[in-house]
């Protein structure tokens, strides 16, 4: 499966194959650093090269909290008083497009439904849009490193990004939980529809905790844990494809302990392997 912890794995049996007796080779921890970081420079070169953000790449951080402040960002000037609205962000890869958007690490900032979406612009040139002008109808948003500014006094916004290092993203896991599937402690919450569960009935809305021993409702309604976004850990999908991993463990094993391509073992045993041997089969 293509997750992290299978590429780290992956990693120290190529050292070991290699032979290789740094000890840096087989801390997972340094391993995960360099395959993020080959991550961010494949991902860079493959834009420049296709101009396409694939979508294996994106990490939808779910509805980011935002807070008000002035334009000043300091709530001791009290002379500013053009709202607009602020948040932190994980580091994002920093990738650039020709003449257009300077931040497409940002693929999508929008509002929950997804009726508004919002739109780079350098925050110091906010001010000298005329009010004549017709992009004073669009919602703008500037990222400075980690920071993002929107022009409107917003409580949250949905994110999509191309983060540095996706392990400081969520993976949003919204799915229903079936009737006997229920995990005692965790709060779940009803919807559409009422349910019963322990004897008391439940309207759409409502949230209760599961139980010990407990693990069944009943009722038309379903039933999602009340926090649908959890941590991004290392046995998730990893945001990026198998072949462009494959790139990645090439150039990291090139910068880190000079080994160039034809020295690379090819152990790892996935479709391109199965369709080789296949090919092999039927000319034999």
């Amino acid at each position: 499966m293509n997750t992290k912890q299978y590429w780290i794995d992956n990693f120290k049996n190529i050292a070991t194959n290699l032979q290789i007796t740094d000890e840096r080779a087989f801390d997972d921890n340094l391993i995960s650093f360099w395959l993020d970081g080959g991550r961010a420079t494949i991902i860079i070169a493959d834009y420049k090269e296709n101009k396409i953000i694939r979508r294996e790449w994106l990490t939808d951080l779910g509805m980011v909290d935002f807070w008000r402040v002035n334009f000043a960002d300091d709530p001791f000037i009290t002379h500013c008083n053009c709202d607009i609205s602020k948040a932190f962000l994980p580091k994002v890869v920093s990738i650039t497009g020709e003449g257009g958007n300077p931040d497409l690490g940002i693929n999508a900032v929008m509002s929950s439904c997804g009726t508004k979406s919002y739109y780079q612009k350098a925050i110091n040139i906010w001010k000298d849009i005329p009010k004549e002008h017709i992009y004073t109808k669009f919602n703008w948003y500037d990222r400075i490193d980690t920071v993002m500014y929107v022009n409107k006094q917003v409580e949250g916004l949905r994110i999509l990004a191309v983060l540095e290092a996706p392990e400081e993203g969520y993976i949003n896991k919204s799915k229903p939980v079936v009737s006997g599937n229920l995990i005692a402690g965790t709060t779940y919450v009803v919807k559409y529809k009422q349910i019963t569960y322990n004897f008391v009935t439940l309207a759409p809305q409502d949230t209760f905790i599961a139980q010990a021993g407990l693990t069944t409702y009943l009722g038309a309604g379903s039933v999602y844990p009340a926090t649908s976004l959890v941590e991004l850990s290392r046995k998730e999908p990893y945001p990026l494809s198998i072949d462009l991993m494959r790139k990645v463990m090439l150039d990291v094993f090139a910068k880190e302990f000079n080994i160039a391509m034809n020295g690379f073992p090819d152990i790892i045993n996935d479709d391109q392997d199965d369709e080789v041997k296949a090919k092999s089969i039927q000319a034999g």
